[in-house]
């Protein structure tokens, strides 16, 4: 008698509820917030790690292989994240969601997503150019880009 009783007060609920959203309406959700902004925040090798989110466009340190990793971060959401080194695609190792918005960029572990970081290994390749794009997922639609020479 008791399983009757529930499913059909579950029943009732679930009509109640159904009711009450078509009197409401469909839920939406807020906008995602548009890319904003990417930057390059550091170039590691060798136990070097080189702070470069100044926006400068070259290194100071001269970098050496293997295991050279960049890490780059975008501020809001971006829809085609690609990076090249020396005009080659290449694909990130990791991406991050972003929380807090400030040094140092923390992975999330609760809280709202402002942006993400990605980390490209660039393996056994040495000096040369990388670049990293990406494009707003919202309006206003603007592709941004960072780029820097590595010594």
């Amino acid at each position: 008698m008791k399983s009757v009783i529930n499913r059909q007060a579950l029943g009732r609920l679930l009509c109640a509820s159904a009711l009450s959203l078509a009197v409401v309406g469909p839920l939406h959700a807020a906008p995602a917030a548009g890319l904003k902004g990417v930057g390059i925040y550091t170039v590691a090798s060798q136990g070097v790690i080189e702070d470069v989110s100044d926006g400068r466009r070259r290194t100071q340190n001269a970098h050496r292989g293997p295991n050279i990793t960049v890490t780059v971060v975008e501020l809001g959401y971006g829809r085609a994240p690609g990076a090249t080194f020396n005009g080659n695609p290449i694909s990130y190792s990791r991406r991050n969601a972003l929380c807090e918005f400030s040094k140092p960029f923390v992975p999330c572990s609760g809280g709202a997503t402002v942006g993400y970081s990605y980390i490209y290994d660039l393996g056994d390749q040495q000096q040369g150019t990388f670049s990293f794009s990406d494009r707003s997922l919202a309006m206003p639609v603007q592709t941004f880009t960072a780029t820097i020479d590595i010594n």
